[in-house]
């Protein structure tokens, strides 16, 4: 949510933000230190030798900000904890985005002033002590479902003499080696403790639950029907079956818990892909000026996060009006009854696929391109039930840098000691890449090449048209920008308007060439939702640091160049303007520069600037 408000905060929008964080760092429940114990201040759930459960690709990636403009190289498709921990800060720094967190803050109560028509909201200090109370106009509920364990009752368990922990408090499953263990639960947390506690010696590991999860075990890992009591060490089972056992953790999930809220505020939310109170699962029909983010059960995480967060900027900015109480309780309807035809794992996914491409068309986050993650889950699914054991050593392609999975340095069930992230990093190498799409150095030569035939011109001539500067440089205003691979700019954000920032874009199907743009919205809309689906590079002909050297630039001007076909289609739009891909996106972000149907006047345009381009060279 900051950090698509982030921008919200001009003379424009005029919006306030405030975030509360009762913790004191960012990360929530990836922020996890082996050396903390549990209490009421920590929200991780996480332990010792955690690797992601799935493709970062799918879950834990963000689309402005990938792995590979983190890490600056490919990392492996399932990485430790740490490395996701590290970023989400990474993230949060390139946007500054901890200037409006109040870190150590909790807070107590929020409810709803139907005279003032604002929500108030008390909050504390933990570590001073201060209450301080707050009126606000909107109030954006994150504070995730996975820190109140769920604990279901079994008969006998409360006299169980061996040790009974939630999955919650499970931080390091060498503690239970050479011990008999039984896991509760039939979803990820029991799947994932098993395999640990397996793979650091323990005796046994049995998993029971209502639905088996019927992957391959590995031997020493079985699957049994639910438990029905526990009578001294024996636990018992639903098809009349028992063993003994020394440790039982409990994996059955956590409760919704907002303690904040007044009932009248509190979503019924239960850990479905659909909420029946929750208009497109972020606004609480009662209260639309309430809005919950990442409540459902999640399939693609972080990319659902910001399209929600995405969806909560447009209302509060006034750019997507609310339907009535009656719309909405029609549209939620018409969502459960699609969740309630659900059957295989796959129908779950494609039902969260479609969410949030609806999510996608109300804010244009992404272009349609980008959701080939959404093809993942079902992949990474049939890699488990190949081989539960080793699912972690599949590699999976970013959609939003391209950057395809490297191999970890070990195989999961292998790697024996948790390293820290630095030691890790270095362990997977270096992997050189000539460009943000890690094209090789045999396809830069094949498109340089390309553009020779076609133009004439080299790039090696561009070493004279100015200096070159590092990936973190920022980019002062009024100059332009040549993006040259090797070299990647990682502060678009630090673009402003005025700044002019060249992108080539060879091998497209439309043949396009190269675009540019003053503001870095304008900019994403060349990286995301242009005319071309098949971006390889940011690569520069000479043709256009000539033909731009020859324009006139003004104040706030954004500029759109673009090569389709021939040298003849090139546009210098200075009217209205209607991207061929006929993507709102586009049209929403690029406007007011020129008609595309001028055909002769863009041909007259293509001649002048081909003229002076000439001439200069």
């Amino acid at each position: 949510a900051l950090w698509a408000f982030k921008d919200a905060q001009n003379s424009v929008d005029n919006v306030e933000i405030v975030c509360f964080e009762k913790s004191d760092c960012i990360g929530g429940q990836w922020s996890f230190d082996p050396g903390i114990p549990q209490s009421s201040q920590t929200h991780t759930s996480m332990y010792k030798d955690l690797w992601s459960n799935g493709p970062k690709e799918v879950g834990s990636e963000y689309p402005d900000y990938s792995h590979l403009e983190h890490f600056g190289k490919p990392i492996p498709s399932h990485p430790p904890r740490a490395a996701i921990a590290d970023y989400i800060k990474g993230r949060a720094k390139k946007y500054d985005l901890t200037d409006n967190i109040r870190f150590k803050t909790e807070v107590t109560s929020v409810t709803w002033d139907d005279n003032g028509r604002r929500f108030e909201l008390c909050a504390k200090n933990w570590e001073t002590g201060v209450l301080a109370r707050e009126d606000f106009h909107f109030v954006i509920v994150a504070n995730g479902h996975f820190t109140v364990p769920h604990v279901p009752k079994f008969a006998g368990i409360e006299t169980f003499p061996g040790e009974v922990l939630h999955s919650k408090d499970f931080r390091d499953a060498r503690r239970f080696a050479g011990k008999r263990v039984l896991a509760i639960g039939g979803s990820l947390s029991a799947e994932d403790i098993a395999l640990q506690c397996h793979k650091f010696g323990a005796t046994s590991v049995t998993i029971t639950n209502r639905h088996p999860m019927g992957y391959p075990w590995p031997a020493g890992i079985s699957e049994v029907p639910l438990l029905t009591h526990v009578s001294g060490h024996s636990v018992h089972f639903l098809d009349g079956t028992q063993e003994d056992v020394d440790v039982i953790v409990i994996c059955t999930g956590y409760e919704y818990s907002f303690p904040f809220l007044p009932p009248q505020l509190k979503t019924r939310a239960n850990n479905t892909l659909v909420i029946e109170d929750l208009y497109k699962g972020v606004f609480f029909i009662e209260r639309p000026e309430l809005m919950y983010l990442g409540i459902q059960n999640q399939v693609y995480t972080f990319l659902m996060l910001d399209l929600q967060a995405m969806l909560a900027r447009r209302a509060v900015t006034n750019k997507f009006a609310l339907p009535t109480k009656q719309h909405m309780v029609e549209d939620i309807h018409a969502w459960i009854q699609k969740q309630d035809n659900l059957d295989a794992v796959k129908d779950w996914h494609a039902l969260q696929t479609e969410y949030l491409k609806e999510l996608n068309s109300l804010v244009m986050l992404v272009d349609d391109k980008d959701f080939l993650c959404l093809q993942m889950p079902d992949e990474a699914e049939e890699d488990k039930v190949e081989d539960i054991s080793q699912f972690r050593n599949g590699t999976f392609a970013s959609c939003f840098s391209g950057a395809q999975g490297v191999n970890p340095p070990l195989p999961w069930v292998e790697s024996s000691e948790e390293v820290p992230l630095q030691q890790y990093m270095k362990s997977l190498g270096t992997v050189d890449f000539t460009s943000s799409r890690c094209m090789s150095l045999e396809d830069y030569a094949t498109i340089e090449k390309q553009l020779i035939d076609r133009w004439g011109t080299h790039l090696e001539a561009l070493q004279s048209c100015g200096t070159y500067m590092s990936a973190s440089t920022s980019i002062p205003v009024g100059e332009v920008v040549i993006v040259l691979p090797p070299y990647i700019i990682q502060k678009w954000h630090e673009v402003v308007d005025n700044d002019l920032v060249i992108q080539v874009r060879p091998g497209g199907k439309q043949d396009a060439l190269f675009s540019c743009a003053t503001a870095r919205s304008a900019l994403d809309c060349c990286l995301h939702h242009s005319c071309d689906p098949n971006l390889q590079a940011l690569i520069l002909a000479d043709l256009s640091v000539n033909m731009v050297a020859r324009r006139e630039i003004k104040p706030n001007e954004v500029l759109a160049f673009d090569y389709e076909t021939t040298e003849e289609d090139l546009v210098a739009f200075d009217a209205d303007f209607t991207c061929h891909c006929g993507h709102p996106h586009c049209r929403k972000h690029i406007r007011g520069f020129g008609h595309r149907d001028d055909a002769e006047k863009n041909k007259n345009l293509a001649e002048v600037n081909t003229q002076a381009c000439s001439s200069n060279n």
